[in-house]
């Protein structure tokens, strides 16, 4: 089956079509271009002698992450699959950066950039890939005190801009690259078009804390 992925979560636009497992070809450029989406697809297609028509699955990385290119992009791909009738699956960002690191044979740690002293994490094992806290936020200085308690081998990887130095050796950076999420995406569900919703890195224009559901402040 050919697959088409895609990923605008962070600042880079991430473009792959595999044929099963066989990676045809991908696209990795800045954000800036997503108001080229729909062209960037149609090239990357010519560029492999695929068409739409030829599709039979889209993956997309839902969030959290940038709320411009998560928008921009689930209305491109959600018109897409409506018009074409393609299957659509969604991948988490926090867990596709993990899935990155699946043959650690240890403890997954992902921390991923929220808002200013906030991150987006979860826990997972790898060596094989299980999720262990899929994807929840909370206070980076919880974060630093949870890894502190790790009893065995871990690794953090992510998007952090900083990091305390008794960590810095454990840390590794992690992209959301859509190669990787169809490759993940195998162990997913085809979701209604209807129920494909954006996760964002926090709630856009409110300034208080959020009660969305999933998402954990600790005090």
């Amino acid at each position: 089956m050919l697959r088409f992925g895609i990923s605008t979560v962070t600042n880079q636009i991430s473009l792959a079509v595999m044929e099963d497992t066989t990676l045809l070809g991908e696209l990795n450029l800045k954000l800036e271009a997503i108001d080229n989406l729909l062209l960037l697809i149609d090239n990357l297609l010519k560029q492999v002698n695929k068409t739409l028509e030829d599709i039979g699955e889209f993956v997309i990385v839902n969030g959290p992450g940038s709320y411009a290119g998560i928008r921009m992009s689930l209305s491109a791909i959600k018109t897409l699959a409506f018009v074409k009738n393609i299957p659509l699956k969604t991948v988490n960002t926090v867990e596709l950066m993990a899935y990155n690191f699946r043959v650690f044979p240890g403890l997954i740690v992902v921390a991923m950039e929220s808002r200013k002293d906030e991150v987006n994490f979860g826990f997972f094992g790898g060596n094989p890939f299980n999720i262990l806290i899929s994807c929840e936020t909370i206070e980076k200085r919880i974060l630093y005190k949870k890894l502190e308690q790790i009893e065995g081998d871990y690794i953090l990887v992510g998007d952090l801009k900083e990091i305390p130095e008794e960590f810095s050796a454990k840390y590794y950076v992690a992209l959301p690259l859509a190669r990787e999420a169809i490759l993940l995406a195998f162990t997913k569900e085809s979701v209604p078009l209807n129920e494909v919703m954006p996760i964002y890195s926090y709630p856009v224009n409110v300034n208080t804390n959020s009660k969305k559901k999933g998402i954990v402040y600790n005090k």
